[in-house]
């Protein structure tokens, strides 16, 4: 059996190829980047002017970022990963980088942290009740709105 026939154990990505999801490609988080549908990996690599990030170009997506979720981190410390969102959020901001901020659960699981609500004042997060923000379709309109080449994502 071809390997993208094979079914994986259970928790791991079981689709088909060519069915990605509604943007055409399947997005991570994690702080991964995604340049024309293609994640970018340590094996890619973009140089000269074309590997420059604008703004016009980029979207920045900071899902989850709420108190409930550094809860149970125990890789690095809760206030060094607020501190560095926050510093993200900012630099976004600064740079005019169109950004998308979500919650999930916010009625249960608490607002977005307040640093990062902050610099974004006057913007409302979606509030999801999906685990997975790409099954949102405001999310995903959100994301098809802004017509970025570039998707950069930090999530929790």
């Amino acid at each position: 059996m071809p390997a993208t026939e094979r079914r994986g154990k259970r928790g791991q990505n079981n689709r088909k190829p060519g069915t990605d999801g509604a943007l055409g490609f399947r997005p991570h988080f994690a702080s991964c980047l995604v340049w024309n549908g293609t994640v970018a990996s340590a094996e890619t690599s973009y140089s000269g002017l074309n590997g420059l990030l604008t703004p016009e170009e980029s979207v920045l997506l900071l899902v989850d970022h709420q108190g409930f979720q550094f809860a149970n981190t125990h890789s690095q410390d809760g206030q060094l990963i607020v501190n560095n969102v926050v510093a993200l959020a900012k630099t976004a901001k600064a740079f005019g980088v169109p950004t998308i901020l979500t919650t999930v659960l916010e009625d249960r699981g608490g607002y977005i942290i307040k640093g990062v609500q902050d610099v974004f004042p006057d913007q409302k997060p979606i509030n999801r009740s999906f685990i997975n923000a790409w099954q949102d379709k405001r999310f995903v309109e959100a994301v098809k709105k802004q017509a970025a080449r570039l998707l950069a994502g930090a999530g929790k």
